[in-house]
């Protein structure tokens, strides 16, 4: 096993500082300050302690502007935690709070991290925009595993510095010799993890769940290739030379039945726990959120358990038992509640929300309340212990009413419902697609078309056609009737060129996202139309059967990707 990349990339930074947390956390300051003098020697002053140290974790006078450093005093927080975000609002919150002497108006706040900043509601520049409004700062800027990447890149020293510090965790397994490989992987259960080792030959491989995952996730958007002139295969973390084509597809192969595997078992996973409705707050610790509170509304939630502690009475609601700020169900064998079984439910825990100053109180249930009180051997019921989904019904239909009858409030006290009630496929697709976060192929392109000109035919949707020809850049003549126009619509879809435009730029999301937003107005029965659930059924499954699926396995493993 040999070979190390020449380059360090934002993926590197990231999975060193979650492979080696301890050592990140006292690395990271150095790297900075290393960064820093690297980029100016205008510096009248550097000070950058440890990252648990109290007070900033950086304190920066220059007297140069460049890409990374303000002109001027600037102050630093440092962080190697997964959540960037939530790190983010809680550090600058803090700051602004209690600046510790500092004039925050004349000085600029600069965040910095060692994971690649993917929260797609709150991009960089969206929370840094909210946080100027809400804050008064001189500036604020956020400093991801990404700019640190391009920031090394640009100060050569302080990257072959940082690259023998990180090898051993970003290592790229390199077998110069493809003999026949094997994969032997195994899970845990509860939360549903895999490990695997890659044995070819004497070599033997180690790939945690995050390496899997990485693995994983590039196979569905197919970003693993096979370089035929240098016979090789770079996936992840994972590079093999001197291997044919065929050797390749074996391998591959291997992974996709690997894949297979875990998906099926996560949807079992996700089915037995109710949980396919819930987003992960904390995917790492399997922390499922479900809906926000004013902090008010909170403090009655919990006095309304506490009163109905089940050692206080035995009416149908005490069936709590007092649990320290949190809601903790569990009913004795005493309890006239005839709704269910003796025993534990559920633990509702509350956290503080981090969008905003006073952001409410975030209502969360933690995967280790099944694994503390052995419920993943036990079945998982309305009557007995609660799936994720039983527990939030409850919660909205059954305890939050009764909590407004004790205290006689009008209030909504619910500030954000989490729940990810089913969405319509197409918008779905769509704003996923969107995105670029995985490719279209042509073929899929070409079925949305043919799509689209189902539901034209079947359909006459006259007041949508001049959208679909702005979207389709289609010349529209005023002296066209409706009819003439649909018609015009419909021989461009079917047209040779619209057909060699297609094969001719491959895969291409732009193009696909105008066809899928055609699509979209044209299957909105709420503007009108008249296209059965049966009809809108038959077009996913004859058309858009291969995007829905490659968009559904996806998101399932980028959720419980750790």
């Amino acid at each position: 096993m040999k070979g190390m990349k020449k380059c360090i990339t934002a993926n590197d930074i990231e999975m060193w500082a979650i492979k080696e947390h301890i050592l990140a956390q006292k690395i990271l300051p150095e790297l900075v300050y290393k960064l820093i003098h690297a980029s100016t020697d205008k510096v009248d002053s550097n000070n950058v302690p440890a990252i648990q140290s109290s007070g900033y974790d950086g304190v920066l006078v220059a007297g140069e502007q460049t890409n990374y450093i303000p002109k001027g005093k600037s102050v630093w927080e440092l962080s190697t935690a997964k959540n960037a975000f939530s790190k983010f609002r809680a550090d600058i919150k803090k700051r602004s709070m209690d600046p510790l002497g500092v004039d925050i108006e004349q000085t600029v706040f600069i965040f910095a991290t060692s994971t690649i900043w993917n929260h797609r509601d709150n991009p960089i520049e969206k929370t840094i925009n909210n946080a100027k409004q809400e804050y008064a700062w001189k500036d604020i800027r956020i400093i991801d595993a990404n700019e640190l990447a391009r920031w090394l890149e640009s100060c050569p020293s302080v990257e072959a510095w940082f690259s023998k510090i990180i090898s051993s965790a970003i290592f790229t397994s390199h077998i110069d010799t493809f003999i026949e490989c094997t994969i032997n992987y195994c899970f845990s259960e509860a939360p549903l993890q895999i490990g695997a080792v890659l044995s070819c030959g004497d070599v033997q491989i180690p790939l945690s769940h995050s390496d899997l995952m990485g693995i994983l996730s590039d196979l569905i958007r197919n970003r693993i290739k096979y370089d035929s002139k240098k016979c090789t295969m770079h996936m992840n973390n994972l590079l093999i030379t001197n291997i044919s084509e065929e050797n390749f597809g074996t391998l591959q192969g291997c992974f996709l039945e690997m894949m297979d595997e875990y998906l099926a078992r996560l949807k079992e996973f996700e089915l037995k726990y109710e949980v396919s409705g819930f987003v992960l707050v904390d995917n790492a610790g399997y922390k499922f959120e479900l809906i926000k509170v004013e902090k008010w509304f909170w403090d009655m939630m919990i006095g309304t358990a506490d009163k109905y502690d089940w050692g206080n009475g035995v009416s149908p609601w005490h069936i709590f038992q007092r649990c320290d700020g949190s809601i903790h169900v569990n009913s004795s064998t005493t309890s006239k509640n005839k709704k269910f079984d003796a025993g534990e439910h559920m633990l509702f825990s509350g956290m503080p929300g981090q969008v905003f100053v006073d952001d409410g109180i975030v209502i969360y249930i933690d995967f280790s309340f099944y694994k503390y009180y052995g419920a993943e051997r036990v079945a998982i019921n309305k009557r007995g212990c609660w799936g994720v989904e039983s527990a939030y019904r409850w919660l909205i239909n059954d305890f939050i009413p009764f909590v407004k009858a004790e205290y006689r409030c009008g209030g909504n006290g619910i500030v954000s419902d989490y729940h990810n009630y089913e969405k319509k496929l197409i918008p779905e697709m769509q704003a996923y697609y969107m995105t670029g976060y995985a490719p279209v192929t042509k073929d899929e392109i070409d079925n949305i078309r043919k799509a689209l000109i189902f539901c034209l035919e079947k359909e006459c949707f006259e007041k949508d056609i001049p959208y679909i020809m702005s979207k389709l850049n289609i010349e529209s003549d005023q002296n066209t009737n409706d009819g003439k126009a649909v018609n015009k619509v419909m021989e461009y879809l079917k047209s040779q060129d619209f057909i060699d435009k297609i094969r001719q730029e491959g895969s291409n999301n732009h193009l696909a996202d105008d066809l899928l937003r055609c699509l979209c107005v044209v299957t909105d029965n709420s503007q009108g139309h008249t296209l059965s659930p049966q009809i809108i059924s038959l077009i996913h499954n004859a058309y858009l059967k291969t995007l829905i699926d490659k968009m559904k396995k996806i998101k399932l493993i980028e959720k419980y990707k750790i």
